[in-house]
Formats: C-alpha cells, structure tokens, sequence
C-alpha cells in the first residue's frame, strides 16, 4: 500500500555519529527533523534553509596584501579602512587612498585591530605606535597622542580606550592591560602616579598562565579580555580601584585572535576545542556534538580564522582555509535558531561592516577588491543522515518532491543494514507535471541529497511516496 511521508530538514551535524535517524516508528518522522550529514552553501534562517550569497566585489584593488579591515559611519556613509602591506588606506565609495602617516611608515607583516571612540578611529598593530583618524577631517593616520603604550588588542569598556597585549621600553608583556583616562583617548598619564589616579587611568597584569591576551570585546558596564586559554571579565567598580578582574573561564580561552565576534553582549567565538558563546558570566558550548570535529579535521591553519556577525540574519561567519592557501570556506552559525551551515567560497581578511543600521561580514577578493556577500549562488546542497521510514521492514521509495520554491534535483541512498557503505545514485530531475522526481530505491534506511537551484528562497524538506516492504 502506497504511503507518503515528509522529511524535514533538521540541523547540519557532521559530528553527530548516530546513523539512523530519527530512530522511528513511522508516525514520528512527520514531527521530528531529520538531521543533515552535509550543509553546503546554505544557511538557516527565518525558520528555512536558504542559499548562502557568495562574495561580490567591485571597485579598485588594494595595491597590497589585505591584513586586516573595518567600516566606521561617517555621518550615515558607511567607510572602510584598512592595513595592507605597511600602509593604512581609506576605501570610499570602491576607491582606496594611502592615508598612512607617511608611506610605508608600518610593519608589512603585523596584523592590526581597529576601533572607533566618538569621531576618532585608532588602530594598533602591537609593533607601531597606536594610530589615529578624525572622522571627516583627517587626511592621514598619526600617532595617537599621550604616549599610549604599543598594544596588539584595543577596545573601549566603559568610557576608557584599552590596550592588551603590550609592549614596552623593557619588553613585552603579552598578559598586561592598560586603559586610558577616563572619556580621553589621549589620556596615558604613567600608571600609579597621581595624575593617573585622578584620571582613572592604570594597568592590569593578569594570569601569565593563560597566556596572552587575544581580544577584548567591549562592554558599557563591563568588557571581556581573551587570553589565550581563559577569559575575564573587566568590570568597572571607580574610584583607586577603577576596575576589578575576575576569570571566569580558566580551561579555554580564544586560539587565535580574530576569530572572535560580538554581537550585543554575546561573543562568538573559537577556542581550542571548539566553537562557544560566552556573555561574561557563563560559557556555553555550541559547536560541541555538531561541528567542532568537522572544522579541526577540515581547518588546515587555524591561526588564520576570521570572524564577523550578521545581524541581518542573525549568523556569526568563520572564514577558514582548508588548504595552504586564502581562507576558501565560511562557516556559518544563525545564532537564534542554533544551526550550523557552511559555505566553499574564497574570501581575504573577513570582517565586520556596516550596511545602513545593520552590521554584515564583508571581505577582499584574492585580488583585494572590497565586496559583501550578496552573490547568486549557482547551487546549495543538503543531505540527510540515514532514516527508516519503517521500523522493522524495508521500504520501496519510489518518488520524491523536493519542498522548496525552485527546481531541484535529488539522489538517494538505501541500505540493507547498518554497516553497508552508503552509495547515493546520479541526481535525478522532477518531472514537470508532477513535481516529483521518481526512481525506485528499496532498502531498510535511506538517505537524500538535494541539489536546490539558483533562485532558491526557502527549502524545508522532502515529500516521500513509498511502499512498505516484507523483510525479504
């Protein structure tokens, strides 16, 4: 007797090692998802996988090698800077200008962060001196003033411009913050002094055994440093005291340091056993059972991991290599609805932008052309685990239509038990009249891949037509 059913699409879980899924009988599998094996140039969201847009870029290249980047609002126009061999350039409107302090004047090599205070944008590299911008009215980069210490990491907690990771005359001192006067980027009066207590300004040396400090993610209330294997929380209390430090997370920390993201009071962020989220009190895990073993095995250098949010879609980007060469794949997390995606496309220093009142993850071409990602992407793939659409017989697919609102083509895997190699046939097409696309595929599990075209929107499962089998 014919019987149809519908498979939905569930989460993208390459670490999960079940292989049958959802582990019926067959009443439930109309109410449960089932989980997907692979997920590529698809994200999840709004309740649907749709198609990952590629990078688009325009414009004229960087005339150097891309290290780092970011968008600063310039009275409602969106602005890039970046750091690109030993120079600083300003991109407007798809154009790059050189606005280092004078050419070649820094490290062609170093990496550098970026952050905006009012209408002054500093960016520190950890060799040169700190820099700074005024928003619509400097013409180049110079070095910030007061006498700020060198500093790899920079962000502003409360009203204070901090520095991490610093170094000094007498050396480095890789686990040390330092933090400015208070609301005056230019206030670096030398710490425990007089002047530096009534401007609120100081230092902190925090656990050497976490080793240095990767990233600060800024708070009004409170910021979040990252070491390298622990992480704490920077709250401002006043007075002598001005701020207090507490590590939260003593077993992990940030492994690289620009693959952290925020959005809000979240950070997204990898450590070095997996993807987490912290808010500055707890550290959740949310790549663990789902993605962390996917990505070590496929990262081939993860110091060169990239982070960026979209608070269009609600998703935080990883670009990461999985060769020698650029970062070729982007992982994808919708943070709302705890999905993971992934897609192949080549991107140079990822970060994050600014579109109108939104932050989106932008990038640079291997030619260091600026874009966003706002391609067409040509096709999305997703598979599911292994299902049974019986629980003690085998079943006779002989249909399937592919619940999305484009063409689409499917293949499908049947086994006969649960140690057989699972072998996926050619794609088929639907046909036109019915929309389904049909072959015959007998076996106690089965599993899918479906191809979604190009103008694909929305996709959300697959509607099956089969018949029960005897166990023969």
């Amino acid at each position: 007797m014919a019987t149809t059913a519908t498979v939905q699409f569930g989460k993208w879980m390459p670490d999960d090692d079940k292989n049958i899924e959802p582990g019926l009988p067959l009443m439930w599998l109309n109410s449960q998802r089932v989980n997907l094996d692979d997920a590529q140039n698809v994200l999840y969201t709004g309740a649907s996988w749709r198609l990952f847009k590629p990078l688009v870029t325009s414009g004229t290249a960087v005339p150097a090698t891309v290290r780092d980047a970011c968008a600063v609002d310039d009275s409602g126009a969106q602005e890039v800077f970046c750091a690109a061999g030993g120079d600083l350039y300003h991109i407007v409107s798809g154009t790059p200008t050189q606005v280092s302090k004078s050419a070649g004047a820094y490290s062609g090599t170093a990496g550098w962060q970026f952050q905006a205070y009012g209408d002054c944008l500093m960016a520190t590299n950890g060799v040169d001196p700190v820099q700074a911008w005024t928003v619509s009215t400097s013409s180049a980069f110079a070095d910030l003033a007061g006498s700020p210490p060198i500093g790899s990491v920079i962000a502003i907690v409360r009203d204070f411009v901090v520095l991490g990771n610093l170094t000094y005359i007498d050396g480095p001192h890789t686990h040390r913050v330092q933090w400015s006067g208070l609301a005056n980027a230019t206030s670096w009066p030398t710490p425990l002094t007089q002047d530096a207590r009534a401007a609120q300004s100081g230092y902190q040396d925090l656990y050497a055994e976490y080793g240095p400090v990767q990233y600060i993610a800024a708070g009004e209330e409170f910021g979040i440093i990252f070491q390298q294997r622990g992480i704490v929380r920077m709250r401002y209390v006043g007075g002598d005291v001005v701020f207090d430090f507490y590590t939260f997370e003593r077993k992990r920390g940030l492994l690289t340091p620009r693959a952290a993201a925020q959005m809000g009071d979240t950070v997204f962020f990898l450590s070095g056993d997996g993807f987490y989220a912290t808010d500055g009190n707890t550290v959740k895990p949310i790549g663990y059972g789902a993605v962390n073993l996917w990505f070590f095995a496929k990262c081939y250098d993860t110091s060169k991991v990239r982070a960026a949010v979209d608070s269009k879609t609600q998703c935080a980007y990883w670009s990461f290599p999985s060769t020698a060469g650029s970062n070729d794949y982007v992982l994808v997390y919708n943070f709302q609805e705890d999905v993971w995606s992934y897609a192949v496309n080549t991107t140079v220093a990822l970060f994050e932008g600014l579109s109108s009142s939104a932050h989106i993850p932008q990038a640079f071409d291997t030619t260091y052309k600026l874009g966003s990602f706002t391609g067409t992407q040509p096709a999305g793939e997703i598979q599911t685990k292994i299902f049974r659409l019986q629980s003690d017989m085998k079943s006779d697919v002989w249909s399937a239509r592919v619940l999305a609102d484009d063409v689409a083509q499917v293949a499908i895997a049947a086994t006969q038990s649960d140690d057989d190699v699972q072998a996926f046939g050619s794609y088929v097409a639907r046909e036109t009249r019915t929309r389904k696309s049909s072959f015959r595929s007998n076996g106690y599990a089965h599993a899918f891949k479906v191809l979604l075209g190009s103008n694909t929107t929305y996709a959300q499962g697959v509607e099956i037509d089969f018949d029960p089998r005897s166990t023969q």
